[in-house]
């Protein structure tokens, strides 16, 4: 009977130390996640697809681990997913109107309303373009929203 108490007692600290180690490894694959995710936007920002696509990969594998600790997790697995799904589509978005090779020719910035002329047309600020509307013109730049997304297009101006 000593024996079995004893027994029952180790393996009742071991669930105890299991737990722990799980919330430990969570943790780990969760910090993981967030680490990939922050060099997913970077990769975002400087407009580097092909490392997107792969962080992509690697986020929803961590997330799939992190499902696999448990029911208790898998609200944080849903929201690792939801966020890198959500920076995959964004990428597709502004891949999609990068492929459309706008050709900015030059600028009029004016308090009076600013011109662009884009792809041989003269386009008013906030006026259509490419499927998307010209949001802001700049002396070295157009900004165009495309799908929700606020795409920055620099040109030269020589």
């Amino acid at each position: 009977p000593e024996l079995a108490v004893e027994l029952r007692s180790i393996l009742e600290r071991l669930d105890e130390v299991e737990d722990g180690i799980d919330k430990i490894r969570v943790t780990y694959l969760y910090e993981q996640a967030r680490s990939k995710m922050q060099s997913m936007k970077k990769a975002f920002e400087e407009h580097d697809f092909t490392i997107v696509d792969r962080l992509h990969g690697e986020v929803s594998s961590l997330a799939f681990s992190i499902e696999e600790m448990g029911d208790s997790y898998r609200t944080a697995s849903t929201l690792v997913v939801q966020a890198a799904d959500q920076l995959q589509q964004r990428s597709d978005i502004v891949r999609e109107f990068l492929a459309k090779n706008l050709s900015v020719e030059g600028v009029v910035v004016s308090d009076d309303g600013s011109h662009a002329i884009i792809d041989g047309r003269w386009v008013l600020e906030g006026g259509d373009v490419l499927d998307g509307r010209l949001d802001l013109i700049l002396r070295d730049r157009v900004v165009i929203l495309y799908k929700g997304e606020r795409i920055t297009h620099r040109f030269s101006r020589f």
